[in-house]
């Protein structure tokens, strides 16, 4: 049975919108997906960049290992009047602890004005210590 013309342009004006419909949510979601693959590739990129930096850290943590064990930094031998040392070796006379003012050492500023202040409080001020100097230096002068 043939289908009236005004039935037939109704059909295709209804399945027009369909198709144009559809075409407009694949291109909503094509454009959603490429914002996911391009968060989930950032994400990679970060992950990665933490492992190499974790990678690089422990290697320099070996090597900084190695460096004190070969040059004997914290060699009991060595030391008087630290904390790691015995108290009772701590000199009565003549203190005198050097700190290093450089870029490199800027990085650790907040460690070394802990480890000062315990090295003065517990190990040089529990005894009778007659002068303790102080002494700060950097490639420049000595302060």
């Amino acid at each position: 049975k043939p289908h009236p013309r005004k039935e037939v342009q109704d059909l295709f004006k209804y399945i027009k919108s369909q198709t144009k419909q559809a075409t407009k949510r694949t291109g909503q979601f094509l454009k959603q997906m490429e914002k996911k693959e391009a968060k989930e590739a950032k994400r990679e990129k970060l992950v990665q960049q933490i492992q190499d930096v974790d990678t690089q850290m422990n290697e320099e943590l070996r090597n900084s290992r190695k460096f004190i064990e070969r040059q004997q930094l914290f060699d009991e031998r060595f030391m008087e009047g630290t904390k790691l040392g015995e108290k009772e070796t701590a000199p009565r006379k003549n203190a005198l602890v050097i700190i290093e003012q450089s870029d490199k050492q800027a990085a650790w500023i907040d460690e070394t004005k802990d480890e000062v202040t315990k090295l003065v409080r517990k190990v040089i001020g529990d005894g009778e210590t007659e002068t303790l100097n102080l002494a700060v230096f950097s490639t420049s002068a000595v302060t």
